[in-house]
């Protein structure tokens, strides 16, 4: 053993393949939760109607802004999911430190979350046959351009890897103490209970800072300066966790 190199690189490479096939579970949950999602949208995300004398007029639109949503939570979950005992005891099948395989979990939820928004924006064009075929055959299409559609995935993938961010980190919180399990959720309903009809809050100036950004550009550099400090914390915390234990 003394006189074998292991390379950082190499070693963060067959933690995250490792991870990729050990958890391959995930991407079947992804299909059933986006499923789920677009059984919540057969009715439409939103309608509108108007009537008059000789005409009734109704429409309703159908988007996969709830498969979107659900492939969020998804995304949560499995970036808790890895922060948890069992998860890191893996890691112990390699010759690894707490370094490698922190970034063979990030790689590993990027992969995810890229495979999310592809997935949930193809699952729009799934919802939309399915609406065709067997609900309504008055339909009519908006067409996005190649490049909409890119720009799309590309904005989705890193919403998707903030709420990651934010999994992590509490997955990561919730390590030190199990009394964190139920603080966190009190805290954030509780807050978002008392800030619903402030417009001055923090739960509504960080929906505005994050979703009312109309600068793709400027949105991304947001989400990645956010991002990476909620997964620096959530390094720092697992780091000292391993030493207390």
């Amino acid at each position: 053993m003394s006189f074998q190199i292991i390379s950082l690189l190499e070693t963060i490479k067959k933690q995250f393949l490792f991870k990729l096939k050990a958890n391959i579970d995930a991407f079947s949950s992804l299909i059933l939760v986006q499923l789920v999602g677009i059984l919540f949208s057969l009715n439409g995300v939103a309608s509108s109607g108007s009537g008059g004398a000789y005409y009734n007029l109704y429409v309703s639109y159908y988007t996969a802004d709830m498969v979107i949503i659900f492939t969020f939570i998804w995304a949560f979950i499995i970036a808790l999911t890895v922060t948890t005992r069992p998860y890191r005891a893996q890691d112990f099948v390699f010759i690894t430190n707490r370094f490698t395989s922190n970034l063979s979990n990030l790689l590993f939820i990027l992969i995810c979350c890229l495979i999310g928004s592809i997935t949930s924006i193809l699952s729009g064009n799934l919802l939309k046959l399915i609406v065709y075929f067997f609900i309504n055959d008055q339909f009519v299409n908006v067409h996005a351009t190649f490049l909409e559609g890119l720009v799309t995935v590309i904005v989705l993938f890193f919403y998707c890897g903030l709420i990651s961010s934010i999994g992590y980190l509490v997955g990561s919180i919730v390590q030190l103490h199990k009394m964190f399990a139920f603080m966190i959720p009190i805290v954030f309903f509780g807050t978002l209970f008392l800030s619903a009809n402030d417009e001055n809050s923090i739960m509504a100036n960080t929906f505005t800072f994050f979703m009312k950004e109309t600068n793709s550009g400027l949105l991304i550099f947001k989400i990645v300066i956010v991002a990476s400090v909620l997964f620096s914390v959530s390094f720092t915390i697992i780091n000292r966790l391993e030493v207390r234990r």
